[in-house]
């Protein structure tokens, strides 16, 4: 689930696109037992999200509970030039079923 953007947020996806900048994510790199100290980050250009609702490729990279890897990004085809410089239609809670 994705939590909906904060006023706050969206005024910092808005710098990210002015400045060309990366989207980050970061995740536990142990599942069932985070400590909040060991995290995998990826990102992916700002720019790319938004021409298609703010939708995001994961691919996982696991051994038994940790994460080794995570590849992130937009659909294939999802960033053409130019790239948009709007907020995605979708800043609201969105499933990522």
């Amino acid at each position: 689930m994705r939590d909906f953007f904060t006023d706050d947020d969206k005024n910092k996806f808005q710098e990210l696109l002015k400045g060309n900048a990366f989207y980050r994510i970061r995740v536990p790199s142990n599942v069932l037992n985070p400590t909040g100290k060991q995290y995998i980050v990826s990102s992916v250009k700002a720019q790319c999200l938004p021409g298609h609702g703010l939708e995001e490729h994961f691919v996982i990279h696991m051994e038994g509970v940790n994460i080794l890897a995570v590849n992130y990004g937009a659909p294939h085809g999802a960033c053409p030039n130019p790239r948009q410089l709007k907020l995605p239609a979708k800043t609201c809670q969105d499933s990522f079923d």
